[in-house]
């Protein structure tokens, strides 16, 4: 295992954010707005301090200066908040994610930038607790039975 894929796992894990179904039915443009809320106000906590800014709209981060380059000038770390964002992301949208580091202060730009990409849940994912998935083909077939039943 290298050490991009280890702080991949562990921002995953540092996310552990529940499911939010409320937020599903909401426009995509505010279900970005609760995925950017949640992971500043997350990585905020984990960090102690702000980590970099949001585009006004998708999900793009930014940041200078972060302090883990300091610690880690190969840019490794960095991928500790594309693992974070993702989970974040795949619980408010469903579905999986993937956050690209497209661009590292480690490897000389001028700032550090995260850019998601979302791919929609499958028809066969997770069903809100109490719903119902519209893919479910036992579904189908016990509402067909009911109606030859009742006619």
């Amino acid at each position: 295992v290298c050490s991009s894929d280890l702080f991949h796992e562990v921002g995953r894990l540092l996310a552990e954010v529940g499911r939010r179904w409320w937020v599903r039915p909401l426009p995509r443009a505010l279900q970005f707005r609760v995925a950017r809320s949640t992971a500043r106000r997350r990585l905020k906590w984990l960090f102690g301090r702000p980590i970099g800014g949001f585009a006004r709209s998708g999900f793009v981060l930014e940041g200078r200066s972060l302090f883990f380059i300091d610690s880690d000038p190969g840019g490794d770390a960095c991928h500790l908040v594309s693992g974070f964002a993702e989970t974040v992301l795949e619980a408010t949208f469903g579905g999986t994610a993937s956050v690209t580091h497209t661009r590292c202060q480690g490897f000389g730009h001028d700032l550090c930038r995260w850019e998601a990409v979302l791919s929609p849940p499958t028809a066969t994912g997770p069903v809100p607790p109490g719903g119902s998935s519209e893919a479910d083909p036992s579904a189908d077939q016990a509402e067909e039975s009911e109606e030859e039943d009742h006619g």
